[in-house]
């Protein structure tokens, strides 16, 4: 890849950017795992109100992540992180917004109205 992206920027002399990874969760974002119904009635996981640790998040793309960086640096491409627009830039990720809606719809995808309202990280490529 990273020999790509000079040869891209030489020819179209475009400004090329590498996404980093997004949070996802398949357990501690996923809203379908929050709630449990059952013969007996409804479960809450106690865990569900819970946020999670952004370095527990950001972990399975470390190796990704400093892939890119390394790409970035030697290239002059730029890098985009999603994590504030859907984080925060706190060290925890909420998995709820507004009036306690999920972020997530299944723990990797995210609900079109959070998207709409808090996804700003492309807006001046898009605008």
């Amino acid at each position: 890849m990273a020999a790509a992206v000079p040869e891209l920027k030489r020819k179209e002399n475009a400004t090329v950017y590498l996404v980093l990874g997004a949070p996802q969760s398949p357990t501690a974002l996923n809203p379908q795992r929050m709630v449990a119904r059952s013969v007996t009635g409804i479960r809450v996981d106690p865990n569900a109100q819970s946020s999670v640790p952004i370095t527990d998040l950001r972990a399975p793309f470390a190796q990704h992540d400093a892939d890119l960086r390394t790409v970035a640096e030697r290239t002059g491409a730029k890098l985009l992180d999603v994590f504030p627009d859907v984080c925060g830039n706190g060290e925890m990720c909420s998995p709820f917004f507004g009036a306690r809606e999920p972020i997530f719809s299944d723990g990797v995808h995210l609900r079109p109205g959070f998207v709409r309202e808090h996804l700003h990280f492309l807006d001046f490529l898009l605008m």
